[in-house]
């Protein structure tokens, strides 16, 4: 279950995972294991998919399905980063 004040928290760890990525694409699989080392606890299966689901929404990442299958990867859009940024400000 999600709190109020941890969905953001959440939000604002995957922007900085993907923009670490420096516009590479991550694994939305490698994500999910950093997220679970960086919080504790853990964030569940389905507060994972709803802080993608708000990212999206937002514009803020965006995710990418080969033709080939497998599974989705992520990366940040400069809107996203923009708000990433303010996050960062002293």
């Amino acid at each position: 279950m999600t709190t109020p004040s941890r969905e953001p928290h959440l939000r604002l760890e995957i922007l900085r995972l993907l923009d670490a990525c420096e516009g590479y694409l991550l694994p939305q699989t490698t994500m999910r294991n950093h997220l679970c080392l960086l919080m504790a606890p853990a964030p569940g299966e389905g507060e994972f998919r709803s802080a993608l689901d708000a990212l999206t929404k937002q514009s803020l990442a965006v995710s990418v399905n080969s033709a080939l299958g497998g599974e989705p990867r992520w990366k940040i859009t400069d809107q996203g980063r923009a708000i990433l940024l303010e996050h960062l400000r002293p």
